[in-house]
């Protein structure tokens, strides 16, 4: 596939091994996948943005409520919900998905780049719902309008980041060092948020169970 020959360089731009020539490709020749709407990628957002914030602190009752002032119960994924309940408390790994939240907004036009030698920048939260004023999602739309992202440049970095962490999965086997200059999460979060951006088959409460395997 031509894409994947145009990966390969960036593959090595970011410090990783190549994968093996029959590593799959993400979909057949005529059969491109299309990206999803801005609007349900706004929502996951959105939810992640109170997830993270959840483990941060911020309480179950506000982050209930802000979801329910702004419609976005249906969004919601069981683990959520139970984040949400409280009944996990504050959940520390939750705080990585921030790399997630980077992935999609860059596919919004929120954010310039998506480096992967480079961490989201320490701005990201002021390009994101004001949750402390519990800024509405219309408000945070006209202060950050989005501009999707071309198709074939979000396909770009779901294939690159498929690559990379082939590359984690591989090493993680081996129990060789892991490549790239960034903690594996980083990767990990990236090419979920790709993987949900660009299928389509996937609901907001397939997010905590998306494939991710290589």
């Amino acid at each position: 596939m031509k894409l994947r020959s145009e990966t390969l360089p960036r593959v090595d731009q970011a410090g990783f091994p190549h994968p093996p020539i029959h590593f799959p490709v993400l979909w057949e020749a005529g059969d491109v996948p299309s990206v999803r709407s801005g609007e349900e990628i706004v929502q996951r957002v959105a939810v992640l943005n109170v997830i993270v914030n959840c483990a941060y602190g911020m309480p179950s009752d506000a982050a209930s409520a802000w979801l329910a002032d702004n419609r976005l119960e249906h969004c919601v994924t069981e683990r959520e919900r139970l984040v949400l309940a409280g009944e996990l408390g504050r959940v520390e790994e939750d705080k990585t998905q921030v790399e997630a939240i980077h992935a999609l907004v860059w596919t919004l036009g929120i954010v310039a780049t998506l480096d992967a030698a480079r961490f989201c920048g320490d701005d990201l939260a002021q390009q994101l719902p004001d949750l402390r004023s519990s800024e509405p999602i219309s408000a945070w739309l006209r202060r950050r309008p989005i501009q999707s992202r071309p198709t074939d440049e979000v396909l770009t970095q779901w294939d690159l980041y498929f690559c990379l962490t082939w590359g984690l999965a591989d090493a993680n086997l081996r129990r060789a060092t892991v490549p790239g200059p960034l903690p594996q999460y980083v990767y990990w979060h990236r090419r979920r948020a790709l993987e949900f951006a660009c299928g389509s088959h996937l609901g907001h409460s397939d997010w905590d169970s998306i494939d991710l395997s290589t």
